[in-house]
């Protein structure tokens, strides 16, 4: 291994050789194995898939609008991905301060909060918060709730199966015959817009309040 300021020295010598027109040295055979090894690791890590410690689960109510404020809940959840492919487990907040109770400080039914201290049963931790927001205003809650677990989860949306949007959505496609049905059909299913996604997509610029809003309105 070359310190930095070795490496460029070594860069130096190779185009001082290079003017001088001497032969570069090659690398050995045990040096291209090593070499290609790091590269192999490199690609390894690249292609991993980010997994997010967090989800974000928001549920909307049946009246959903893209004009009028409308009913939902936010809750958040440890990922099931996180707890070697178990269930995911739901996090509460404190009554008190409103600081995140993880499931690994309750037990029994008896609950603690690491940061102001309080002690107590679980009905009285809040596992939900409600709200009545226009669209832009979901989008803000959301982010908020994001930036709580330290942007370290994946968004879910859920729709109220009598969702009147995705219904009118429905009944469109019923008279375009049975693949707009099941494109319909899957369409409803909760929508997920993953950690990596999110990375990708603020790496190259985007907006997460806008991304956070087009997903609400999607």
């Amino acid at each position: 291994m070359y310190t930095p300021a070795q490496s460029r020295q070594y860069q130096l010598d190779m185009k001082a050789r290079e003017a001088a027109g001497k032969p570069l040295p090659t690398l050995s055979a045990s040096d291209m194995v090593i070499i290609e090894k790091r590269m192999e690791e490199m690609k390894r890590q690249m292609d991993a898939v980010i997994k997010a410690q967090f989800k974000v689960e928001v549920t909307f109510g049946k009246a959903r609008s893209n004009k009028q404020p409308f009913q939902g809940a936010i809750s958040i959840w440890l990922s099931g991905s996180k707890l070697s492919g178990d269930g995911d487990e739901k996090v509460y907040e404190c009554n008190r301060c409103e600081a995140l109770v993880h499931p690994r400080a309750i037990e029994g039914g008896y609950a603690v909060c690491h940061q102001c201290g309080w002690q107590g049963g679980c009905p009285d931790l809040v596992g939900e918060r409600f709200y009545k927001l226009t669209e832009q205003n979901w989008a803000v809650a959301i982010y908020k709730a994001y930036r709580r677990v330290g942007g370290d989860a994946d968004i879910y949306l859920k729709y109220h199966p009598s969702d009147i949007r995705e219904a009118n959505k429905m009944e469109v496609r019923r008279g375009m015959g049975g693949d707009a049905i099941y494109k319909a059909r899957e369409a409803r299913r909760p929508l997920m817009y993953s950690l990596e996604r999110i990375i990708k997509d603020t790496g190259a610029g985007a907006d997460i309040l806008g991304r956070f809003e087009a997903l609400v309105k999607a």
